[in-house]
């Protein structure tokens, strides 16, 4: 039996056949989002051409296999691809995702090499916002001039600091790599397949109807994306839920939800019933979210804060989250010291820990009492550049203490040995208890749920208002991960 909240949204979809609309759905996290989607699909009629976004290549592939045949189901990456590899005669040897990084090797003096990784993430945010440079004779709708007061805007926004580089200087770095990224269209990185048909306004096929999932995390230039494919007669339905929005920091828009509204003029219907979640859980999420409601026949469930916690009460089953990275890492070799078997979610954090190992080690060092020399150096460094930004300076202590609790647990000897642990430790799938960040995490459901150092939420070092906003979203990531059980844990108890 479907509930009100879903019947009202199968009406409008019913309505709106013969008409054009857009529709704003506002779904707390469990509340059946899925099959809400796909019963909404089977209303969508044969002929009628439309597509499915998908947050992931993993929930379009799931929800492809469940929608009718004739609605399509992709990411908004896969869909800007498609029409990159159609309108410019590109094939998959054209992604590079090292792209920005090889045109500042290409393009700008040596000295750029010292500010490499914060151009480059100016850059991606650049893109994410809609901005192209200013030798732009005539810019797409949707874009805007990169004036200097809009890479400042990022910047701040964004904690990106020109180091011990002018800023002007900085800045004009960063419109000429951009400009380049524009006219070189033969390496296209990810950034790339949804900021090119946008800016170089390429010539879209249209939908009649287009379901956005995981609406609260789309940016600007997506925005973009989904009006130059959507018929001026079609209809847009866009899912998510404003307060699991914790993606800010990639360039995602903080107001999406109200973003999209506004520029579709969509309605606005509700999803507030909590399927996932027990009662008590959905008590804490209510701090967060008010509207949120458990389900009629939901179970009590529990929230537990022990005193005190051994490696053994753990099972296979259960999900730890954390804010950070490094408490996470120091549990996994608790556990793989009285032989549990676990796994730490991401390998792409893997992979930047590992590019920071060989990036301070350079080709010289081997030897591991050299490195954390270097690694001090490094981190010293770092957050001078860093200044005032407190963020930024956390962010490069928890990569730190990453590294440095995979040392003192493993044991390395040489740096060799260390980029092998950190191999080893990071896996998005395998046996034992699962270990992730609350932004790996998301999406993820168990039994039974740690919040790991539960201090470390929400962040102190979140100044801004829309970072404050993310920080209370990702509690509420995290705690409505709990099917049954929420347990608070300090490491320190862990034995």
């Amino acid at each position: 039996e479907f509930s009100v909240y879903q019947k009202a949204i199968f009406s409008w979809v019913e309505a709106h056949v013969e008409t054009k609309g857009a529709l704003i759905v506002e779904a707390v996290a469990g509340s059946g989002k899925t099959t809400t989607i796909v019963e909404a699909a089977n209303l969508i009629p044969t002929d009628h051409k439309a597509v499915f976004l998908a947050f992931n290549k993993k929930i379009a592939t799931e929800l492809g296999e469940k929608l009718p045949s004739h609605i399509e189901s992709k990411t908004m990456n896969a869909l800007g691809w498609a029409l990159l590899r159609r309108r410019l005669n590109l094939d998959f040897n054209a992604i590079d995702a090292n792209k920005t990084r090889i045109l500042i090797d290409k393009h700008l003096p040596d000295d750029a090499q010292k500010v490499k990784a914060e151009i480059a993430s100016l850059i991606a945010k650049a893109k994410a916002y809609g901005l192209v440079p200013h030798g732009m004779d005539i810019h797409a709708p949707g874009t805007y001039i990169a004036t200097r007061e809009r890479w400042m805007m990022l910047m701040e926004k964004f904690d990106i600091d020109s180091g011990c580089i002018e800023v002007d200087q900085f800045l004009f770095w960063a419109d000429a790599i951009l400009m380049h990224g524009i006219t070189n269209t033969t390496i296209i990185d990810f950034d790339d397949q949804l900021y090119l048909p946008v800016a170089l306004d390429l010539g879209a096929w249209r939908y009649d109807w287009i379901i956005v999932d995981e609406a609260q995390d789309v940016s600007h230039v997506q925005r973009q994306l989904l009006k130059m494919f959507l018929k001026s007669n079609g209809r847009i339905i866009a899912v998510g839920d404003r307060h699991q929005a914790i993606y800010g920091f990639r360039g995602a828009d903080s107001s999406s939800m109200d973003n999209i509204a506004k520029v579709f003029k969509a309605d606005k219907l509700d999803l507030s019933i909590c399927y996932r979640c027990p009662k008590s859980v959905v008590e804490i999420a209510k701090q967060y979210v008010p509207q949120i409601e458990a389900a009629d026949d939901a179970a009590e469930g529990s929230v537990e804060h022990p005193t005190s916690w051994m490696v053994a009460d753990f099972t296979e089953e259960d999900l730890v989250v954390c804010r950070n990275t490094a408490p996470l890492i120091e549990l996994a070799y608790k556990c793989i010291g009285e032989g549990f078997p676990v796994h730490v979610m991401g390998r792409d954090i893997g992979k930047g820990l590992i590019n920071l190992i060989r990036k301070v080690a350079g080709r010289r060092t081997t030897d591991i009492e050299r490195f954390v020399e270097r690694l001090i150096e490094w981190q010293e460094r770092e957050k001078r550049k860093a200044k005032d930004d407190e963020a930024k300076q956390a962010a490069i202590g928890d990569k730190v203490n990453s590294i440095d609790a995979i040392r003192n647990a493993s044991e390395a000897s040489t740096v060799k040995e260390l980029i092998a642990s950190v191999e080893r430790i990071f896996s998005d799938q395998g046996p034992g208890v699962t270990l992730a960040t609350v932004h790996k995490a998301k999406g993820l459901e168990a039994k039974r749920v740690f919040i790991l150092e539960p201090h470390l939420m929400p962040s102190k070092w979140a100044r801004q208002e829309w970072q404050q906003e993310q920080e209370a979203n990702i509690i509420y990531v995290a705690v409505t991960r709990a099917l049954e059980t929420l347990v608070y844990l300090p490491l320190e108890i862990v034995e």
